[in-house]
């Protein structure tokens, strides 16, 4: 049947085909996750490139599930890409992906243009510069839900604001509740560790609001600057976008939602942030990961095997003999010095204080390459702490 089916799709991708001098039409050889990082990332940078390199004469096609389901990720992006794409339905998509394979395999010299280098989590093209605005807009009811949350919690147009994400396992395990998520538990930090990172930032006059859904711990802090939103009954995903546009820095120890704060040009300090192939080396920020020790040695390893060895599986770290370890909260409160001062006392990452960079990138060009990072701006940093 389903060789059927694609021997009935060869003619529609032949017309599709012959009609290129006039119109493309383009669908993916494989799309993205609809998990709030990638479909900001991705979606942002595809509607950049489209309109930095003028990609008119195209008719791109997404798949209905991606910005139709009963489960998303954030509603309001959601319908906010939604509304900005032409989709169809999934199983369409696949046939064309599949006879789009068997028609290259079997006719050299057809060849079809798809867009999947347009939806990119990297940003290769340096499209997210000072000069690039969101797709991401707020309308007047938006803002007035806006308006009347800001009131609830205080906070002002002049407060100077820091979104702090600290993961852990439970969204995903109340979000996917059939998934095993627990290769993933590497990744999560320990909230209590930010407590004095905390106090510091708003004894020099920032608020602080602690994002997500479903936390798994709470804590108190008795401080006006401080509100605990994602442990809130304020939630909602209109102000979770909105927050990390909204912020003047952001903190995370590396989630898909920090990605929101990174395309509205929002410098980000990463920490405890593993792995390391996926350090942000196309954004504003500094990243401190969580420290990984060879067993057999109990020596940190260097900057090029912590490329080497990027993992997305608890196991993998085992395999190898890798020991991780979070920072403790004195370490993490000199992140957030470091963070501040770079930001603020001296501005975003001057060029001399910079001159870091090269020395690492040189040897690092092997590893960073087969992870993609091929482009590292002038404004990120990989924290002092960890290059010594």
């Amino acid at each position: 049947m389903k060789k059927l089916a694609i021997i009935c799709f060869v003619p529609i991708l032949l017309f599709f085909w012959f009609l290129k001098p006039i119109i493309k039409i383009r669908w993916c050889k494989k799309y993205f996750s609809n998990r709030v990082g990638h479909l900001v990332s991705e979606m942002e940078h595809y509607f950049a490139y489209k309109k930095i390199f003028k990609k008119k004469k195209y008719f791109d096609l997404f798949p209905k599930s991606l910005f139709v389901n009963k489960n998303p990720s954030n509603k309001f992006l959601q319908k906010h890409y939604k509304n900005n794409v032409f989709i169809i339905n999934d199983t369409i998509i696949k046939l064309f992906q599949k006879t789009q394979i068997f028609i290259e395999d079997n006719f050299r010299y057809i060849r079809f243009e798809n867009f999947d280098n347009e939806l990119s989590t990297r940003d290769n093209y340096k499209i997210f510069n000072s000069k690039y605005k969101p797709t991401i807009k707020f309308s007047n009811t938006d803002m007035k839900k806006i308006n009347n949350f800001k009131k609830k919690i205080q906070l002002k147009d002049s407060d100077k604001l820091i979104c702090l994400i600290v993961r852990d396992s439970k969204y995903l395990k109340d979000r996917f509740p059939n998934q095993d998520w627990s290769y993933h538990n590497y990744r999560d930090s320990d909230i209590n560790s930010f407590i004095p990172g905390i106090n510091f930032l708003t004894s020099i006059g920032f608020k602080v609001i602690r994002m997500g859904k479903n936390q798994k711990k709470s804590f108190v802090i008795s401080n006006k600057n401080y509100f605990d939103y994602s442990l809130s009954n304020l939630k909602s995903d209109l102000i979770d976008v909105w927050l990390m546009s909204r912020c003047n820095l952001c903190i995370s120890t590396g989630t898909g939602l920090d990605q929101i704060a990174r395309i509205f040009n929002n410098p980000i300090l990463f920490v405890n942030h593993l792995p390391l192939s996926d350090w942000s080396s196309y954004a504003k920020s500094l990243t401190h990961p969580k420290y990984l020790y060879n067993r057999n040695t109990n020596k940190l390893l260097n900057l090029l095997e912590y490329i080497k060895f990027s993992f997305l599986k608890n196991t993998d770290y085992q395999k190898n003999n890798i020991k991780i370890v979070d920072l403790n909260k004195d370490e993490i409160l000199k992140c957030f010095k470091e963070f501040i001062f770079y930001t603020r006392i001296i501005g975003l990452f001057q060029k001399k204080i910079i001159k870091s960079r090269k020395s690492f990138k040189k040897p690092l060009k092997k590893e960073l390459i087969y992870f993609n990072l091929i482009l590292i701006f002038t404004d990120i940093l990989i924290s002092i702490h960890i290059l010594v």
